[in-house]
């Protein structure tokens, strides 16, 4: 049978696409039952909705909040100057869980973001939310100048202007795993903080995993051994000057590639340098988790990593 160019041009399209079909649906299914299809789809525009990493899962649910406040005093912190109204900027933006792997039952997950993100332990998020919104913190001593709520942001110069924000989301999600971050933003004047603290909570028992769970009981000297080796390496290669950690931070992150230990400005660095996070990776921290945390983790797979909220 004879073929004509235009006929073998189709020809060769058509197995061009099922060659093409074929290959992603072999990538797609080996990955995926290995459990590391974060490989290929770590990406923000497609693991924002890929809330589910396998078949014994189901969808995660949240709810987007967005609140602000505007505070301004009714008289000038400066006796001579009468611009210099104080100026009060709280924020509060949060993608809340409303259901993880099925479950609305969400009561301890819900009371561990409140003391994050607000230091209260017998709250709900909705009152948190108003009480921190509607409490002004002013620049420097001058907390009892009589204020005002306003509706808007009004011109200000920086040197008045103190402005705090709360961020709450979802971090990072595996088919055991489920983080939160919770960001703190502090900016008075010309100067800017941030600092971040982690919830960690398993989909499966739904039971959040304090931090002290996580690592070993009398395994402090090993893991800051290895923190301090990392230091070491990334002064060597990055040509850092970090300083030596004196304590394993209270504040860590789970991750795929190990656990993230977050240590405040100022503690291993020039404060001007924020936050400084030194990753360990799974396996030379391994043998330092607790039994309990190597378990979830020895049965976990299918990771992704969440779009931030700025």
């Amino acid at each position: 049978m004879i073929v004509s160019k235009r006929g073998l041009v189709k020809v060769i399209i058509l197995l061009a696409i099922v060659d093409l079909i074929a290959a992603f649906w072999y990538f797609t299914l080996r990955i995926e039952s290995s459990g590391e299809s974060r490989d290929l789809w770590h990406h923000d525009n497609v693991t924002e909705n890929a809330d589910t990493v396998k078949e014994t899962s189901m969808v995660d649910t949240f709810q987007l909040a967005h609140q602000r406040r505007y505070f301004i005093t009714t008289t000038p912190s400066l006796t001579n100057n009468p611009s210099s109204k104080l100026l009060c900027i709280k924020v509060v933006k949060a993608r809340l869980p409303i259901t993880v792997n099925g479950n609305d039952s969400l009561d301890r997950l819900n009371e561990a973001i409140v003391e994050k993100a607000f230091g209260q332990k017998t709250c709900n998020i909705t009152n948190a939310i108003s009480a921190y919104l509607n409490t002004p913190k002013f620049i420097g001593n001058n907390v009892d100048l009589p204020y005002v709520c306003i509706d808007s942001l009004p011109v200000k110069h920086p040197e008045f202007t103190n402005a705090l924000s709360v961020l709450i989301f979802p971090r990072i999600t595996s088919n055991r795993l489920l983080v939160f971050e919770i960001d703190h933003w502090h900016t008075a004047g010309n100067t800017s903080t941030a600092t971040s603290s982690y919830i960690h909570y398993d989909r499966v028992a739904q039971h959040v995993i304090p931090t002290e769970e996580i690592l070993q009981s009398g395994e402090d000297h090993v893991v800051l051994a290895l923190i301090n080796d990392k230091i070491e390496y990334l002064n060597r290669k990055k040509n850092l000057s970090l300083l030596k950690a004196s304590r394993v931070p209270a504040e860590m992150c789970v991750m795929r590639t190990g656990i993230s230990f977050m240590f405040p400005p100022g503690e291993i660095a020039q404060p001007g340098e924020g936050e400084i996070e030194i990753l360990v990776p799974h396996d030379k921290i391994k043998s330092s988790l607790s039994p309990s945390f190597l378990n979830i983790m020895n049965n976990n797979s299918g990771w992704w990593t969440y779009k931030r909220i700025d």
